[in-house]
């Protein structure tokens, strides 16, 4: 007898893929915080430590806007939004202004752990 399959299969990022990402919007909300009225090439040059990302893309490219762009072209950005967007619609309760699994979810985990209790007290 086949197992029926429920649900969908979506290719999943990988850590590193989100970790740069965020690397990526950590910097440059740091910036954006700090520095914002600072020249960028400037803040890069000055605080090259706290801005490893952005100084990197800087040796590549002379424009820097051009460089972002490029960069964020490079890495899968689309990919984790995608993933997330799935994760929510699927798993999330979206009535919810904290993240929280469904109710259907929910119910189904409940299930899983009292089918576990009841094997475990027949073992």
């Amino acid at each position: 007898m086949s197992e029926k399959k429920v649900g969908l299969r979506v290719a999943r990022v990988t850590n590193e893929e989100i970790q740069t990402l965020r690397n990526l919007l950590n910097e440059l909300d740091s910036y954006g915080r700090y520095y914002q009225f600072q020249d960028l090439k400037d803040v890069i040059k000055d605080k090259s430590d706290d801005f490893p990302v952005l100084k990197d893309i800087s040796l590549m490219s002379d424009d820097l806007a051009e460089g972002i762009a490029t960069y964020v072209s490079r890495i899968r950005w689309e990919m984790v939004l995608f993933n997330l967007d799935v994760l929510l619609d699927n798993c999330a309760d979206l009535e919810k202004d904290t993240l929280e699994f469904s109710p259907r979810l929910s119910r189904a985990l409940e299930l899983l752990e009292q089918n576990e209790c009841t094997s475990n007290a027949g073992a």
